[in-house]
């Protein structure tokens, strides 16, 4: 409708999946306050996430965030690379530490999964700050 018609549509709505099929540029409030705005494809820019599937999640994750190699870990056992790092050095490490490698697949990263990792910060940096999370 832009292209045709020269209009901007305001969407709300809670149902990721959706707005993801239909927006091109979104906005992410928390408690009423812009959190994020940007477009679909920066999100899809980001990071790599990676599937990893080894031996402990935990313990592969805070090693891998102590040398540098990755930004965040999810509880869905995926891993944020940093930029310029590749799978096979993650690889490499792991093996290195002992540390059963079973998966490492990378993923696209979907609406949902960038808006609770957006949460999932921000919730931490509340309880950090002193603020009672929302």
């Amino acid at each position: 409708m832009q292209r045709e018609l020269g209009l901007t549509i305001l969407l709300s709505s809670h149902f990721l999946h959706e707005v993801e099929q239909t927006c091109t540029r979104i906005a992410v409030l928390n408690q009423g306050r812009m959190v994020f705005e940007g477009s679909l494809s920066s999100i899809r820019a980001r990071s790599p996430r990676v599937r990893l599937r080894v031996g402990d999640f935990e313990v592969a994750s805070k090693q891998l965030r102590q040398l540098g190699l990755i930004e965040s870990s999810t509880e869905s056992q995926s891993i944020a690379l940093v930029d310029g790092v590749q799978t096979d050095r993650v690889v490499r490490e792991l093996v290195n530490m002992g540390m059963p490698v079973y998966e490492v697949a990378l993923e696209q990263e979907t609406l949902e999964q960038f808006y609770l990792s957006l949460m999932s910060e921000h919730r931490a940096e509340a309880v950090a700050g002193g603020r009672e999370p929302g």
